[in-house]
């Protein structure tokens, strides 16, 4: 099956989980474009803490309402300021 946009430009930042697209997919326009925004600036961490974060909030996506600002608050606790 070929890959659809959304899914080859996450493979462009590095980012593989087959979960992404669809947990994306399901959000509403706005949010969508909002954690994309967010998944710009993950691309930037190291691979294993992306791919943490990403599990993490794929799996807990029931009980967090806002995936955007839970990635800010997350990345922020991975990379504190000196």
């Amino acid at each position: 099956r070929p890959k659809s946009e959304i899914e080859v430009y996450l493979a462009s930042l590095g980012m593989d989980n087959p979960a992404l697209p669809s947990f994306i997919a399901s959000m509403d326009d706005e949010l969508a474009k909002d954690f994309v925004e967010k998944l710009i600036i993950l691309s930037k961490f190291p691979k294993d803490i992306i791919k943490d974060l990403l599990d993490t909030v794929i799996r807990k996506r029931a009980s967090i309402k806002n995936p955007s600002a839970w990635l800010v608050v997350s990345m922020k606790k991975e990379q504190p300021c000196n």
